[in-house]
């Protein structure tokens, strides 16, 4: 069993909008030593992927995942075959980009939406089949490949789901976002999941839709979600995904690294 202590804080580095040294030194002056590359698609280009090993050496501050784009047209399972086919090609290649940069997880969302219910299983063998091949390029460079769970009518947006993948592609993991579930709790879909979970995004929200507001400010149990996760013996980074801005005016990394010091005292 793990302890909530532990966890290392991270954030994303959608939180600063871009990826080079500075942010790395400004994240680990407010004590997160741990981010998630994530921008929109054009910028992964602009990112200098070979100086991340020295940027992360002299900041104390690792670069832990990549989160591999999205949009409705780069997407692993789209209704267009050859549509999905050149998502593969992009997103292949920003695997090799990352191992080579020395990153450990790859964070990839199953599909996009809207999904008809008539075509789901279409989408499942669609998305299934693109995640063994990310899996095969992410273990070349001795990564592991975590598929988010989704909200709405996205696949991922049960356990039943995610099973499913890690059933078909036993080298799989698990991306948990804390505001995705709309369909089950957080701790039914933990339980089901249990050590598959690599790494996590984290965020509170209403039970509604997704919020990505700080812990605190929704409805989650996060003293016992954080008991879930020690329970499967979770033991990544603390991973916060939020808003650009809180609707408090919340906007610093200061701000996170208070937010886990009072959810690591629950």
């Amino acid at each position: 069993m793990t302890n909530r202590k532990n966890w290392r804080t991270g954030a994303s580095a959608c939180f600063a909008g871009k990826l080079d040294e500075s942010v790395l030194e400004a994240y680990a002056k407010a004590g997160i030593r741990s981010t998630e590359i994530s921008f929109r698609d054009p910028y992964y280009d602009e990112i200098l992927w070979n100086e991340i090993p020295t940027w992360s050496s002299k900041t104390g501050t690792e670069v832990w995942s990549i989160h591999l784009p999205f949009s409705r047209t780069l997407n692993i399972a789209h209704e267009d075959p050859a549509v999905s086919a050149q998502s593969m090609v992009r997103l292949l290649d920003l695997v090799g980009r990352a191992g080579n940069a020395g990153i450990k997880v790859v964070v990839v969302h199953p599909s996009s939406e809207p999904i008809p219910d008539e075509n789901r299983e279409h989408f499942l063998k669609q998305s299934e089949e693109n995640l063994g091949r990310l899996c095969a390029r992410a273990e070349e460079f001795g990564m592991v490949v975590g598929v988010e769970n989704l909200p709405r009518t996205c696949l991922g947006n049960c356990k039943e789901d995610i099973l499913r993948f890690l059933n078909y592609n036993p080298t799989l993991r698990v991306c948990f976002d804390t505001n995705h579930l709309l369909k089950q709790t957080n701790e039914s879909f933990i339980r089901a999941v249990g050590s598959k979970i690599v790494t996590l995004h984290v965020s509170d929200y209403d039970f509604v839709d997704e919020r990505h507001v700080f812990p605190g400010d929704g409805l989650i149990d996060w003293k016992q979600l954080q008991t879930e996760l020690e329970m499967v013996n979770y033991d990544g980074p603390f991973m916060y995904e939020l808003n650009a801005k809180d609707q408090d005016g919340r906007r610093t990394l200061e701000d996170v690294k208070k937010n886990h010091l009072w959810l690591q005292s629950l």
